[in-house]
């Protein structure tokens, strides 16, 4: 699976379970603090935050869009965690 298509589902997957009453701390800070980098990887692109947080309310819908935008800001290589460029 590639970078983006994990960053997507892991992002589809901690918004399902961060609604849930049963989801356990461990999985809501996990999807906070994903859902915190890849926004400040999509900072000051204002119209990729909005689609972050409208995949947030519909992740179906806004699968495609997001992806789009993470490849824009150049997510499908390893450094996006890191803030480096390069593989």
């Amino acid at each position: 699976m590639d970078p983006i298509t994990q960053i997507v589902t892991a992002l589809a997957a901690g918004a399902a379970s961060g609604t849930a009453d049963a989801a356990s701390s461990a999985v809501k800070d996990a999807y906070a603090t994903l859902r915190a980098l890849v926004a400040k990887r999509l900072g000051g692109r204002p119209d990729a935050e909005v689609v972050l947080v409208r995949h947030e309310q519909a992740p179906e819908v806004w699968r495609a869009p997001l992806m789009a935008e993470l490849a824009g800001a150049g997510a499908d290589g390893t450094w996006i965690w890191s803030g480096r460029r390069g593989r």
